[in-house]
């Protein structure tokens, strides 16, 4: 939904036009009158600055040059004015029209070297400065022939040659504006080879009927569109050959403008904006912008209300109706942006109120750069149209950085010296991200019941240590698939590295070949694969964490990129068919009012809600939902790569994926994010040795697990039940927030930790502990 600035200028008196100056600090409206009213934006608010009183009659038109500063007016006086701002006064200079009935309105080409004034005199007066020393003034000169009633609306196209209007008699033209002496010598291949004034170029009926209220060029010029009284919408394309007509059951709209070349907004008698855009080959109605005023919930009784009613049963507020304008909308105009681009615009109306809604179209480069690679679109969005932005510059709104820090992490974050164990990394983390951030990475499912019992299953587990064992020395190496690493742990995959930190996960590759442990790179990683793995030591190990495509080929790509890159083996995760439901995180981006969601392909619209719900299995990132174990088969005839199942929650699903030839699989949770209420991980391994055991599998698998792992005796708890090494993703997200010394620290800190474990519980090798270490709770002495 768009977002709303709203200010009332007048009360009890309509704005009949409007237009702003190029840094949109100024503002001209017309109040209804035959004055032109110059506001300044000051604080926040606007107020009146110049009254500029020179017409007769009504203004119907007001146009503000950008660049020249000129403003220009028209009037049922039937004469127009160019006002200009010298030393504090803006002074007129009247022009001329030759016309015997109202100037309807008015508008400046883009290069301002002209106007153009729409009039009921059944023709179009294009006036531009002669400086012909002995004329030195305006004049005008006629396009009159083929039209055959009052012209109510007009614009311009993007190269000032044609100029296109529409009418009381129920049609739009495209006519050439070209003047000698004035323009260059063009042509445009889209309306007409030669454009000799006042040509022709395409002649378009009314959709249904109606008078043409409004009409727009797009901002490529190649289509034009127009509404007409009969609410519809229509749009010409001649390179098309074709006229779409959007038809609608609304009250009749009075003005348009294209937000971008698929999309337009109108608006009017309906009192809210109304988007319309381009989806394939046709143009559809696809919702209102303005969703009302929050209104507060009466708490009176039914006799109450009763008693408040009037003579005519009418309550106060019946008169109100649910937009931020209460009556018809006369005008609309881009506002942020660029042309080729709308980021807002702003409406006027009966009711004297100025509207700016910040739309779709934003500048998002600083956000998509901030959590994706720069070979993400190159790689996914090969059929769509990708372009270079000209001038950045010249967006006056950008999405700002989705997940920004409250400020810079260096002011929030606490000393690295100071931080003794993981829970502190998560802590100073919390410390320097928003409240959004931080749900990210930290919220689970539901009621976050498995979230949190995958921490509080460890305190379950006792330990039974052993005494008088020579622990002067402990090795704390292990293998994992073969590959040496220095701790029995690895960092699980986590997507959104750079969310913590600018180098992302290319932070956790140089930390982890340095510390000689192994990384997992996750599929949704915000650097690409090439980045990551290109920063990898000799002889250093990294593992691609697969998400299963629904699209097999691009499945295909990845795992070869794997490959290709170096990685060891592939780690399909198993437990995400569909996206579980983290409500925290939900609610902290309702209060930011994020769109983070974009980031993972979905759904931002409330109305649509409901339907993500319905249909979440379709929804999430397009995942493959239809996986199974049939499809192992199609994997193995793929790579040479070892196949690791990240996810597993049973006893019998591991002793499946030991069947199907799997080298490894990772017991987890998915960090209690997925399904709520699932056990915890530590909980599951026990069950999976088990049925493993009894089948005689559990030397034919390696057996991993990841969530809740928080203490260097965690680590020794899972080693004891079974697992070979135990994975790690939160901790390793807050550690980024130092960068690779903050990696280096927690790696530290496990490190001492394991050791301490394994000396006071009397083991010198990570082979040595078993499950003689542990004791259950549950378990009777």
């Amino acid at each position: 939904m768009a977002t709303a600035d709203l200010k009332q200028l007048l009360w009890g008196v309509p704005i009949a036009c409007h237009a702003f100056n190029k840094d949109k600090s100024k503002l001209a409206i017309s109040p209804n009158s035959n004055d032109v009213q110059i506001w300044a934006l000051n604080n926040g608010n606007w107020e009146l600055e110049h009254t500029l009183s020179q017409h007769d009659k009504l203004i119907t038109g007001i146009d503000w040059a950008p660049n020249s500063n000129q403003i220009v007016s028209c009037s049922q006086d039937r004469n127009a004015y160019v006002w200009q701002f010298e030393y504090g006064v803006w002074k007129p200079t009247m022009v001329l029209l030759r016309i015997n009935r109202a100037a309807t309105c008015v508008k400046w080409s883009p290069k301002e070297n002209k106007f153009a004034v729409g009039t009921g005199s059944k023709l179009i007066a294009v006036c531009y400065f002669d400086d012909d020393e002995m004329i030195q003034s305006w004049v005008s000169k006629h396009i009159k022939k083929h039209i055959t009633s009052t012209v109510l609306s007009i614009d311009w196209h993007p190269e000032g040659i044609l100029i296109a209007c529409g009418g009381t008699d129920m049609k739009t033209r495209v006519f050439s504006a070209w003047i000698k002496g004035i323009d260059p010598k063009v042509s445009s291949p889209v309306w007409a080879e030669k454009l000799p004034f006042e040509h022709l170029c395409k002649e378009y009926n009314n959709g249904f009927g109606g008078w043409v209220h409004s009409v727009s060029f797009s901002p490529s010029g190649d289509s034009v569109a127009w509404t007409g009284h009969d609410a519809s919408v229509s749009i010409a394309s001649p390179a098309e050959d074709k006229v779409f007509t959007v038809p609608t059951k609304l009250l009749p709209f009075t003005s348009l403008t294209f937000l971008s070349e698929t999309s337009i907004v109108a608006v009017g008698h309906d009192c809210v904006p109304f988007l319309f855009s381009r989806r394939g080959n046709n143009w559809e109605l696809v919702d209102k912008l303005d969703q009302g005023i929050k209104k507060k919930i009466s708490t009176n009784s039914a006799m109450d209300k009763f008693r408040q009613m009037d003579s005519r049963a009418q309550s106060g507020n019946d008169s109100e109706i649910n937009s931020q304008h209460q009556n018809t909308i006369l005008s609309v105009l881009p506002y942020g942006g660029t042309r080729d681009q709308v980021t807002s615009f702003s409406t006027v109306g009966v009711d004297g109120k100025l509207l700016i809604l910040n739309n779709a179209g934003k500048d998002a480069t600083d956000s998509y750069n901030s959590f994706h690679p720069p070979s993400l679109i190159d790689t996914h969005l090969q059929n769509c149209k990708v372009g270079v932005l000209e001038s950045p510059g010249s967006f006056e709104t950008k999405i700002e950085n989705v997940f920004p820090l409250n400020k810079p992490a260096n002011d929030l974050l606490p000393p690295l010296e100071t931080l003794l164990n993981i829970y502190d990394f998560g802590i100073a983390a919390k410390s320097a991200l928003n409240e959004e951030a931080f749900s990210y990475v930290c919220s689970g499912a539901m009621d976050e019941i498995t979230l949190r019992e995958n921490m509080e299953a460890f305190r379950k587990i006792w330990l039974r240590p052993r005494v008088m064992v020579d622990v002067e020395e402990v090795d704390t190496s292990c293998t994992i698939l073969g590959h040496k690493s220095s701790l029995p742990i690895f960092i699980s995959s986590a997507a959104m590295g750079k969310l913590m930190h600018p180098r992302g996960e290319v932070v956790l590759a140089t930390a982890s070949g340095q510390n000689n442990i192994i990384q997992m790179i996750p599929t949704l990683s915000s650097c690409s694969l090439e980045e990551i793995t290109s920063a990898r030591l000799d002889n250093q190990v990294q593992f691609f964490q697969l998400y299963v495509h629904s699209d097999r080929e691009h499945t295909l790509k990845l795992i070869k990129n794997a490959e290709k890159t170096g990685c060891k083996a592939i780690c399909i995760t198993v437990d995400c068919p569909v996206l579980g439901n983290r409500e925290n995180h939900t609610r902290a981006k309702q209060r930011h009012n994020s769109n983070v969601h974009a980031m993972l392909n979905t759904e931002k619209s409330p109305k649509n809600v409901s339907h993500q719900k319905k249909s979440s299995s379709k929804s999430f990132m397009t995942h493959d939902a239809s996986l199974n174990w049939k499809d192992l088969a199609w994997f193995k005839s793929n790579t040479s790569l070892p196949i690791v199942l990240k996810g597993i929650q049973r006893g019998d699903d591991a002793v499946l994926a030991a069947k199907h030839g799997c080298e490894g699989i990772i017991v987890s949770n998915h960090g209690g994010r997925q399904l709520d209420c699932t056990r915890p991980a530590i909980s599951i391994l026990s069950e999976v040795m088990r049925d493993l055991r009894v089948y005689g599998l559990d030397k034919k698998i390696e057996v991993y697990m990841d969530g809740g792992v928080r203490r260097g005796t965690d680590i020794i708890k899972a080693l004891a039940m079974g697992a070979k090494a135990v994975g790690l993703g939160r901790p390793f997200l807050h550690a980024m927030m130092y960068g690779v010394d903050g990696v280096d620290r927690l790696v530290e800190i496990i490190r001492e930790e394991v050791e301490l474990g394994m000396r006071l519980c009397g083991v010198s090798r990570i082979d040595e502990i078993g499950e003689w270490l542990i004791l259950d709770e549950k378990a009777k002495l």
